[in-house]
């Protein structure tokens, strides 16, 4: 750890990761974006977020994911983590997502 002026900064390795689009859609009235990326050599991890106009103030947002083993450990992690972990991710990724609309409808209103 480096010390410097009450702050403290934790050295890490960063790692990098090529995310590609699976499918995409742009349309007035949906926004749809299917992303995939290897993490770590060990999961293939999908996500789908979708955004349809409902009305003027109402917008519909579908997200999906899965992870999947790429090796033995991965297989082996996966079922570890269990469906319970799993929606729990989920529904915390759903929260910040609401918490930021909310937000953003405010400074507009």
């Amino acid at each position: 750890m480096i010390q410097w002026k009450e702050e403290t900064i934790i050295e890490a390795n960063i790692e990098t990761y090529i995310v590609v689009d699976l499918e995409y859609e742009n349309t007035p009235d949906k926004k749809h974006n299917k992303i995939g990326f290897t993490l770590a050599r060990i999961f293939e991890i999908e996500a789908s977020f979708t955004l349809i106009k409902v009305d003027d103030r109402h917008t519909r947002f579908i997200y999906s994911g899965q992870n999947k083993g790429v090796n033995w450990l991965g297989k082996i992690m996966v079922k570890l983590m269990g469906t319970k972990n799993n929606r729990k991710v989920v529904f915390d990724f759903m929260e910040r997502v609401r918490g930021e609309a909310i937000k953003d409808q405010d400074s507009i209103a």
